[in-house]
């Protein structure tokens, strides 16, 4: 179900035989909030626990989300509007992790830990870079601000980019950062093949209700 950091990846990321790496994951939401950028990091947490690893989640607090859930931080933010979370915070709260996965953009918060990066606080930084961001009028202002003057500073301090595709990261705002291409690499975002599979269709027209229907 998750792809893990596999090869070629930074020193620090490869774990030696046995080795248990400690890893923050850094994300806008998480569930039980449905969005897919959430869900991508909590597929990742589940994996890689799986696999022996110890797993942090650091994401903002908001109504209505557990007030715990095992290995995942919920910070107040400063300031919050709409996925927007100043969270100054998180450049302390990373400190002392083998790899920490910054699940990107995340308005508010990544710049803080690109900052703790850059500082030489975070050991490794594994960003992964799922979407530009857009919107119309002043928001969309804003974006295109952010992507001129802060989006290139902050995926620089990133030992790795990961990518769902090369043909995607060449057509986004990250393919325009010519000297970051050899730190990028395709991730396809897997399916758990347990979970999502053909059934038997006479059950499922059942269930739907659909009987002769096409």
């Amino acid at each position: 179900m998750v792809g893990t950091l596999n090869a070629p990846a930074p020193p620090a990321a490869h774990a030696a035989p046995g080795r248990r790496l400690r890893i923050a994951q850094v994300v806008v939401t998480y569930p039980p909030y449905r969005g897919g950028i959430g869900n991508v990091a909590h597929a990742y947490a589940e994996g890689l626990r799986a696999r022996g690893h110890e797993v942090d989640v650091f994401t903002p607090a908001y109504g209505g989300a557990p007030v715990e859930q095992p290995g995942v931080h919920r910070l107040r933010a400063r300031v919050r509007a709409g996925q927007f979370a100043l969270l100054p915070q998180l450049a302390h709260c990373c400190a002392g992790y083998d790899v920490v996965h910054l699940h990107f953009p995340f308005f508010g918060a990544a710049g803080f830990v690109a900052w703790a990066r850059a500082r030489g606080r975070i050991a490794r930084l594994v960003l992964t870079y799922h979407m530009d961001a857009h919107a119309s009028g002043l928001r969309g202002a804003a974006f295109a601000c952010h992507r001129r003057l802060v989006l290139p500073w902050t995926v620089r301090q990133a030992d790795r980019i990961l990518v769902s595709s090369r043909d995607y990261a060449a057509h986004a705002a990250l393919g325009r950062l010519a000297d970051l291409q050899d730190r990028v690499e395709e991730h396809p975002f897997g399916v758990d093949a347990t979970r999502f599979h053909p059934g038997p269709a006479p059950a499922a027209r059942a269930r739907l209700a659909l009987r002769d229907a096409p």
